[in-house]
């Protein structure tokens, strides 16, 4: 079955925003994937056509569409999205210097929330730009001079890989209670 807004009807949508165009176009693009053998997902066209960008109201409004289209498969996707271990090198142009793996554990899963622990895996590293030298992980964690901001940035750097690979996927969104660096 094909899905059809002439541009004219796509302008009048865009034009007069409101949450029932975002219900519709996106159910035309879920539609779409799963016709092309895709999971229903939020991927750049969307966002780009929808006219929305990453954590911003719109965003959040968009993950629950996505939910609520996922009805009752939304917590099995993201229990299968979440049983794998992630490489940061997997994701280039959001490392910044960054090789580590880890891991993510649902601790919970209320409305249109999932609340995580992630454990990051030994063996990881840190390039440092400013000094020009690659730190282990775990060295570079327990050095009290740089320690805060490696791990606020390797929190930011999980959250958005969870954006790209369980929100856009399940239309949760995710909460991160605690990264374990147990190493």
């Amino acid at each position: 079955m094909k899905y059809i807004i002439s541009e004219g009807q796509y302008e009048n949508l865009i034009e007069n925003y409101n949450p029932d165009t975002v219900k519709i176009i996106s159910h035309i693009r879920f539609k779409r994937q799963i016709e092309n053998g895709d999971d229903p997902h939020i991927d750049k066209p969307l966002m780009t056509n929808l006219k929305i960008k990453y954590n911003q109201g719109q965003y959040y409004q968009l993950l629950r569409v996505l939910k609520n289209f996922l009805g009752d498969s939304a917590l099995p996707v993201a229990i299968k999205k979440t049983s794998k271990t992630y490489n940061t090198v997997d994701y280039p142009n959001l490392t910044g210097g960054y090789d580590f793996s880890f891991n993510i554990d649902i601790k919970s899963e209320e409305d249109y929330n999932l609340y995580l622990n992630i454990e990051v895996l030994p063996n990881g590293t840190v390039y440092l730009f400013v000094a020009e030298t690659e730190l282990d992980l775990s060295d570079a964690i327990r050095d009290e001079d740089i320690a805060w901001e490696i791990e606020s940035e390797i929190e930011q750097l999980v959250y958005d890989i969870l954006s790209l690979e369980v929100s856009n996927y399940t239309g949760y969104q995710c909460t991160i209670e605690k990264i374990n660096f147990d190493f």
